[in-house]
């Protein structure tokens, strides 16, 4: 039972970094660089899900391009659970 939930859950982290974040296709060496980007893409992982569960990433990202004070506003204005 926990296999199947970490499973699913682990299918989708990763694929959300590597196909709406791109995460595969970073290029530097710099071992302190890439963490941080990683610990960026982790938070913002657990930021969407807070704030916006319902769209998908990719209309997500198309929405805050399209109006860039949704990211904005969701970084001032987030208060933890």
């Amino acid at each position: 039972m926990a296999r199947g939930h970490w499973g699913g859950s682990e299918s989708r982290n990763h694929w959300v970094r590597d196909a709406c974040m791109r995460e595969d296709q970073t290029r530097s060496k710099n071992y302190r660089l890439n963490c941080n980007l990683s610990a960026l893409r982790v938070c913002l992982v657990a930021l969407k899900a807070d704030l916006h569960p319902e769209p998908s990433w990719p209309a997500l990202q198309e929405r805050c391009q399209n109006n860039p004070q949704i990211p904005f506003h969701a970084l001032v204005n987030h208060r933890p659970k």
